[in-house]
């Protein structure tokens, strides 16, 4: 939640360049134990935040603004010289089929922002989709985003398992992650274990194979290696109750003022 909410108002921001032209997000680290707003806790493990913010603070980027039926791709380049760059998205099934796909060759404009593409997506079940948008230059991936459609809570996940396979050479474990359908924020963890990893926390797509290393002298064996993703999310109260107690924190006064505010003002 923390990583979707801070990700989502600098995103914000860097798309209206000129009116937002830097931000910061607080805070870093923690000194003791606790819940807190910090991206790396007390022990140095990066939480989500600190590994995402790689993402969506990369100097060229794809940004996606979605509304309720439809979305717009974005592309940010804050270099001072231009960005020849290819952007591809897809909109698939959560199994992996490809609904629909578009190839866009442009360059961007130095210190820039613009939107590349359109597309709606009323025709759909929303809970049944997500989009898939990566960034080329010069034969790399240079940025990569996933977007959903409803909350979280609503998208028809399978619970199907990532399948991993974990290897040591030359003082680096790398593990490599792959899975038939998509998994939403895909979590690797080690006990008593904070070194980062060349990545953490993101979406897995369906057929495609995402390796991720991180560097030390410890020889670590796969049982030790831990993946889960929201769909081991186990609800712990029905759907009514989760709905009773979501009205009820709507209702509370400021909740209700701020959303008259925010939807008629």
């Amino acid at each position: 939640i923390q990583k979707e909410c801070v990700q989502d108002a600098t995103e914000f921001w860097r798309r209206n360049r000129d009116r937002c032209n830097g931000s910061l997000f607080w805070q870093f680290n923690d000194c003791w134990q606790a819940p807190s707003w910090s991206s790396v806790d007390f022990t140095g493990k990066w939480k989500a935040l600190q590994y995402c913010a790689r993402r969506f603070f990369s100097p060229v980027c794809v940004s996606v603004e979605e509304s309720k039926n439809d979305f717009t791709v974005w592309a940010v380049n804050d270099l001072r010289e231009e960005k020849a760059v290819t952007v591809e998205y897809k909109i698939c099934t959560l199994n992996g089929k490809v609904l629909k796909e578009k190839r866009i060759d442009t360059v961007l404009e130095a210190a820039s922002h613009r939107n590349i593409a359109h597309e709606t997506i009323k025709a759909f079940d929303k809970r049944k989709i997500f989009l898939s948008v990566k960034m080329y230059s010069d034969g790399e991936t240079v940025s990569e985003t996933t977007k959903v459609f409803v909350p979280d809570r609503k998208l028809k996940l399978d619970s199907g398992t990532v399948q991993k396979t974990v290897s040591y050479s030359d003082g680096e474990l790398k593990i490599s992650l792959n899975s038939p359908v998509f998994c939403r924020s895909v979590a690797v963890d080690i006990a008593d274990f904070s070194a980062p990893f060349s990545d953490n926390y993101f979406d897995l797509i369906p057929g495609e194979e995402k390796v991720i290393t991180v560097k030390t002298d410890r020889v670590i064996d796969g049982d030790c290696v831990t993946v889960k993703s929201l769909a081991d999310v186990k609800v712990k109260k029905s759907e009514l109750k989760n709905a009773l107690y979501r009205t009820k924190f709507f209702l509370e006064p400021t909740n209700l003022v701020n959303w008259l505010w925010y939807s008629f003002n």
